[in-house]
């Protein structure tokens, strides 16, 4: 798609949650670069005003919010009743390593509030003004990992799945009605946050590891073409070993030896 049918499709404003780094911040970058204006929002504050500054401050909004504050979702929404928003982007997400049992009960509330809860109030919140035009987008960040268990990722996991089944009801919903949703599933992708989970460097050199710009460049490359897209040509020939060859049982046998050997466990 190029510049001038994502600004048809999707602009003027585009609105871009976890854009503080990783793959929010390249999804933004790429949106900027493409001719649209950005809406950023993040609860790093000073990474965010850096990123904006960057950019160019004639097009893009700061909004410093905390997903995981269920009032952050109202804020926004006022923040952004003067623009026509044409495309939702949200890609913030919450990852906490360890058993279920071991974790604290605040981390795994925070991880549903921001992983779940979030995009779903803010896609009921700003997408009814989508459907009314008849054009726009909604994407979801799931994660490879939405298709099977991942022992010591499990609340991330089975969050990027309720994401993952959220884009595919939504693509059914809102397609009729001109708005594209997807669904996207990365795999490893060299973010600061995978990065603070210190994986193995010795295990990540055989790994299909992809860069955040490469992961928005496709990204955008089939936004209208949803409900469901996975990143990467190696994680597409997991994917399918994952789901269409193994058994569950197999499967989840698999992640968690990869796993324990990824980070240590």
């Amino acid at each position: 798609m190029t510049g001038e049918e994502l600004r048809a499709r999707y602009g003027p404003w585009a609105l871009v949650t976890g854009a503080a780094q990783g793959i929010g911040e390249a999804l933004a970058r790429e949106l900027v670069r493409h001719g649209l204006r950005v809406v950023l929002v993040d609860r790093q504050a000073e990474r965010l005003q850096q990123v904006a500054q960057s950019l160019g401050s004639d097009r893009v909004r700061v909004l410093v919010e905390d997903l995981g504050d269920p009032e952050s979702v109202e804020r926004i929404t006022a923040a952004v009743a003067d623009i026509e928003l044409g495309l939702l982007a949200q890609v913030a997400a919450i990852s906490v390593l360890g058993d279920v049992l071991d974790e604290d009960p605040a981390a795994l509330q925070a991880t549903i509030d921001v992983n779940c809860r979030a995009p779903l109030m803010l896609t009921r919140a700003l997408a009814p003004a989508l459907r009314e035009r008849r054009r726009g987008g909604v994407l979801l960040m799931s994660s490879l990992a939405a298709w099977q268990g991942a022992p010591g990722l499990a609340a991330y996991a089975a969050s990027r799945a309720y994401t993952l089944s959220l884009a595919q009801s939504l693509w059914s919903e809102l397609r009729p009605h001109g708005v594209d949703v997807l669904g996207v599933c990365p795999g490893a992708t060299r973010t600061p946050a995978f990065e603070a989970l210190l994986p193995d460097p010795e295990v990540l050199r055989a790994m299909p590891l992809m860069e955040p710009a490469a992961v928005a460049r496709e990204v955008l490359a089939r936004l209208s073409r949803g409900p469901v897209w996975v990143v990467g040509r190696s994680n597409r020939l997991v994917h399918a070993l994952l789901t269409r060859v193994l058994t569950r049982r197999l499967t989840n046998q698999l992640m968690a030896h990869n796993l324990g050997r990824l980070y240590r466990r």
